[in-house]
This record gives C-alpha cells, structure tokens and sequence, in this order.
C-alpha cells in the first residue's frame, strides 16, 4: 500500500556575499519562486498533501525569517510571517526558526513521505 500523506520541502537560496558585507544581488530558488513568488532570502515552502483529497488539493505554509528593526535598516523591510500570508497567499506563515520543531512534531509521528 502507499503512503497517502506527502511533504514537499522547497528551500529558498540565502543571501551570498562577495566579501564581508557585500552581497551579490539576489536571486530566488526558481522552484520556490513560481510556487509562492517569495522573494525573500532564507525561506522554506513545505506543501502537505491532504489526506483523503486528490491532487492538487494541499496546505501550503511558508517558513520566513522574522521582522526585525535592526537588520531591516541594513537588508531592507522583511515581510514577516504575517506579511507572507498577506503578499503570497500562502494557507500559514511562521518563523523560520520554528521549522524544524514544526517538522518534528507535525509530520514525524504521522508518516509522510518525505520529498525535498
């Protein structure tokens, strides 16, 4: 039998950098970009099928790095996971730092299959 609960796990690149602070412009994960439009380093889209429903039928959340003041002066504005709702349309938005404890309790003890 197969397994009907999926995960599909679409890291956003990072911000590299030249040398010290001088980043080299941006660009998106291509995958991630046409999925939700994020355009933000450091994202992580997680797709979960919904069990029971055929595809596409799925929960999207958008994992994104949090507003802060500080940073914000020098990389510019962050959305945030509240804004990430709002300009993508994403299902749920949370903290990137939240991911991986997310993944852990969400999605291990159920089973899914994996895919990345």
């Amino acid at each position: 039998m197969t397994n009907q609960n999926h995960l599909v796990i679409i890291p956003g690149a990072p911000v590299k950098y030249m040398s010290g602070d001088v980043p080299y412009r941006f660009h998106q994960n291509p995958d991630l970009l046409y999925l939700c439009g994020f355009q933000e380093p450091d994202a992580v889209l997680v797709l979960e099928s919904s069990s029971g429903q055929a595809l596409p039928e799925h929960k999207s959340t958008l994992y994104v790095k949090p507003r802060d003041p500080f940073r914000e002066l020098w990389d510019g504005p962050r959305a945030g996971p509240d804004g990430a709702v709002e300009f993508t349309g994403v299902d749920e938005a949370h903290s990137i730092d939240d991911l991986g404890e997310h993944l852990e309790k969400r999605y291990s003890p159920h089973g899914y299959s994996v895919w990345s």
